[in-house]
């Protein structure tokens, strides 16, 4: 009996093996695929925009930082790291004309252009690794006094995240030449945030932009830049250490 029993257990020990190596194997392929869609996404994106990955990754570097000195944890920074790479992937479903029109746009053509954000967010909503960031994608065009769109949410009404974002981003957008505009100074930009501070922009995410800009370039005047990395490795990399 003993016998019997010692052998049934080594059976049933090693079919426990093989279902656990066919498990892990479906795994990686999943992940191997979510990745490979996640590589997609951010190829349309650099693809489309007239953006750089380098001038993605600032936005990045500068979301990340902020949530740093807001005090939020490690998961929360990852999230915004994906979300600050991601948050205009719904531009991938507006016309390329719309995007980089040189002139004001009608209400059809703004209606249009702001619906990337739920685009955006319904596409992020079929990636498993990237569900969780579908609220920064969402929400990051609200506004702080309830102006924004698509839900018209009010300030503690939207994630802290995609309040964090849409000034990275605001940020960023402001220091860059558009067809209709030259690019402001990063002085002028952050005039610019403080003076939207508490209808546009959250006043303390603000502040807190403004202190990590400020030490940024103090840091690069005194040969401390960091080296940012390309814009598709830091999302394998924040995508990784969320699974």
């Amino acid at each position: 009996l003993y016998m019997a029993k010692s052998t049934e257990v080594r059976e049933r020990n090693a079919q426990l093996r093989s279902v656990n190596e066919t498990l892990r194997r479906t795994n990686d392929r999943l992940e191997e695929s979510h990745l490979s869609v996640i590589g997609a996404l951010i190829g349309a994106l650099e693809a489309k925009a007239s953006t750089s990955a380098s001038d993605a990754a600032q936005t990045v570097t500068y979301a990340v930082r902020v949530a740093e000195r807001l005090g939020l944890g490690s998961d929360e920074q990852n999230a915004i790291k994906l979300g600050a790479l991601f948050h205009d992937v719904g531009t991938i479903g507006v016309p390329d004309a719309l995007l980089k029109k040189d002139s004001s746009l009608d209400d059809g053509e703004r209606t249009q252009v702001r619906a990337h954000a739920s685009i955006g967010a319904n596409l992020i909503a079929n990636v498993p690794m990237l569900e969780k960031i579908k609220p920064i994608v969402l929400s990051h065009h609200e506004r702080y006094d309830g102006a924004g769109y698509p839900a018209g949410l009010k300030g503690d009404e939207i994630p802290l995240a995609a309040q964090i974002v849409a000034v990275a981003d605001a940020y960023q957008a402001m220091t860059q030449t558009r067809p209709y505009r030259a690019a402001l100074s990063s002085k002028a930009a952050l005039k610019e945030l403080r003076a939207n501070s508490g209808t546009q922009f959250n006043p303390v995410v603000v502040e807190a932009f403004v202190a990590t800009v400020v030490e940024e370039r103090r840091r690069s005047a005194h040969g401390h830049g960091e080296t940012r990395q390309h814009v598709y490795e830091q999302a394998l990399e924040a995508v990784r250490v969320s699974i």
